[in-house]
């Protein structure tokens, strides 16, 4: 298991066993839609790895642009009976991306396609806004906030090193 279970709350780890569950009791042949959304890069990269452990057959689609889904329906045949995850936490141009996704949402029924999107909370309130009924076809939305936090307590001492350096140096000039 990765660093997923540092980063979550109780809370959290609850909904990522529903989420476990969900995606084991689903079939080969059915379509799914899962929506993660989560407030830091770090965490976004760790949901990754952990679908990835979970997951018995998965594509990751790392190289994202305009004519995502377009391509992912051109070439369906790839993602048969797969598990597509698409991160998007820090792309800037997923307004284009959504609208297209907007725009062929409907195939993922007709081709049992099973996506996993994960986004940042800026891009669900524009999924939410642009296609209300996004969410009422997804079989799993969750929001997951990144409680990991690390503290650096070594500090910066060359400026004192060199003060110190530079007192001996004095202390061990002679008088004149």
């Amino acid at each position: 298991m990765n660093q997923i279970t540092d980063r979550l709350s109780p809370k959290d780890m609850l909904k990522l066993q529903k989420l476990q569950k969900i995606i084991s009791y689903a079939e080969k042949d059915e379509q799914e839609l899962v929506v993660l959304s989560c407030d830091t890069k770090a965490l976004s990269e760790d949901l990754v790895l952990y679908l990835k452990d979970i997951l018995v057959d998965y594509v990751e689609i790392k190289d994202i642009k305009d004519g995502l889904f377009k391509s992912i329906i051109f070439h369906k045949e790839l993602y048969e009976a797969k598990y597509i995850i698409i991160n998007l936490y820090d792309i800037a141009k997923y307004k284009s991306i959504m609208e297209e996704f907007q725009f062929k949402r409907d195939y993922i029924p007709q081709y049992r396609l099973k996506i996993v999107l994960i986004l940042n909370q800026i891009q669900v309130e524009t999924f939410r806004k642009k296609a209300y009924d996004f969410f009422s076809f997804s079989n799993f939305y969750g929001f997951f906030k990144d409680n990991y936090f690390k503290y650096i307590n070594e500090q910066d001492i060359s400026v004192l090193d060199k003060l110190i350096e530079k007192y001996k140096l004095i202390k061990n000039t002679p008088l004149r």
